[in-house]
């Protein structure tokens, strides 16, 4: 079983290390734990995550795929969600893999 947990480095005088998880919310959207808060509504989803590597990517894997359906009017953003049964996507939306790689600066984390 594999849980996936963001963490973040950042020196302000000390180090402080802020952690958030990330889980599939009973309405399938992606979604992640608020900084300092360790809330995830019941029914959400934990594990089926795995995570492959090679020499340049990687791939993250949730059990049964991940799916980008566009949002708003104009569609020109993306909502990721976990393919869960009980979940009915639109025929816009996407199945999509993610490729991960590493991250070599903890500065590029903070511009984002």
């Amino acid at each position: 079983m594999c849980h996936i947990v963001l963490q973040q480095n950042v020196v302000v005088g000390r180090w402080r290390l802020i952690v958030t998880t990330v889980y599939v919310a009973p309405d399938g959207s992606l979604s992640y734990t608020q900084a300092h808060s360790a809330y995830i509504p019941d029914g959400s989803i934990l594990d089926g995550w795995s995570r492959t590597e090679s020499e340049s990517f990687g791939h993250l894997i949730f059990r049964d795929g991940l799916i980008a359906c566009p949002t708003g009017e104009d569609e020109k953003g993306w909502q990721v969600f976990g393919n869960i049964a009980g979940v009915q996507f639109d025929p816009a939306c996407l199945g999509f893999n993610a490729v991960t790689g590493e991250l070599l600066s903890a500065s590029a984390v903070n511009r984002v």
